[in-house]
């Protein structure tokens, strides 16, 4: 845990700041005409996320979902605490997180998204940076309201323009995703000029009726399955990834089943989560 986020910190730091292209103060979200359809479900409010790190120090997650008059995701903000070891003795600090991650429909087949994180060090607020991190990204929807392209990587479909099957990134990497027959992903192949990784079967799902998942919200993306939403420089861990694109549907057709796992459903809806990692979830609606 901390060394991944020592890793996402330095990052950050080196990261260039990106200019959004939708930085229109004439921008509508509520009247915003966009190809990109959100999924007509209940939608996700708030998920909380908590793990005990290896000195027991708990680690915890507050992602807040906004969406605007057509239901299409508006604004994520995500609040984390862990713990980080700096300094000449390597002592513990706590560091405390504030991202804000905002979602525009600028035409009708593109796609900004820009964010901005600050880190805070309760106990030493000579390190606060505010913001530490600001930037964003743009993409490209189809006419079926999937991402052709974002950022770094361009994307091809199957199945009638609505499942993911490859990306092409800028540094010469190329994925293959796996389905099962849900639409679940399973696993991928990454190409590389030198090396071919190959992952099949790496993903688990709850293949039980009562375990669909009938939300607007994509858990397995949400948790890393899709695995080019890593190749983002400011997304390599899933559970400090401030962009979120196939969560919400972007990156096509969300699988039928909820991801592998001890879950808690109430009226058909999951509202508790146990990661095999050991994450631990509580889930909460838009009423």
């Amino acid at each position: 845990m901390n060394r991944n986020l020592f890793i996402l910190l330095m990052l950050s730091l080196s990261l260039p700041i990106f200019t959004s292209c939708s930085d229109d103060e004439d921008y509508n979200p509520d009247t915003a005409i966009s190809n990109y359809v959100p999924v007509d479900k209940p939608k996700v409010g708030e998920i909380k996320m908590s793990i005990s790190g290896e000195d027991t120090r708990k680690h915890t997650w507050d992602y807040k979902f906004v969406y605007d008059a057509k239901d299409r995701i508006k604004q994520v903000d995500l609040n984390f605490t862990t713990f980080v070891k700096r300094g000449n003795n390597n002592r513990i600090w706590q560091l405390d997180v504030e991202c804000e991650t905002n979602y525009k429909f600028v035409k009708e087949d593109v796609l900004s998204v820009a964010y901005h994180i600050n880190h805070i060090y309760p106990d030493y607020p000579k390190w606060n940076k505010t913001p530490i991190d600001v930037g964003s990204y743009s993409g490209v929807f189809n006419s079926n309201g999937y991402l052709i392209s974002y950022g770094p990587f361009d994307c091809e479909y199957e199945y009638n323009g609505s499942r993911l099957k490859k990306a092409y990134l800028d540094n010469g990497r190329e994925y293959t995703l796996y389905y099962n027959t849900y639409d679940n992903i399973t696993g991928y192949v990454c190409d590389s000029v030198d090396k071919k990784t190959e992952m099949r079967d790496i993903y688990k799902y709850e293949y039980i009726s009562e375990h669909k998942n009938n939300t607007n919200f994509d858990f397995s993306a949400f948790i890393g399955n899709i695995v080019i939403e890593r190749e983002l420089p400011i997304n390599e861990e899933w559970y400090y990834a401030p962009i979120h694109l196939g969560a919400f549907g972007m990156l096509g057709n969300p699988g039928i089943y909820l991801p592998k796992g001890d879950w808690t459903m109430e009226n058909g809806l999951p509202v508790k989560y146990i990661h095999p990692q050991g994450f631990e979830m509580t889930i909460k609606y838009v009423e």
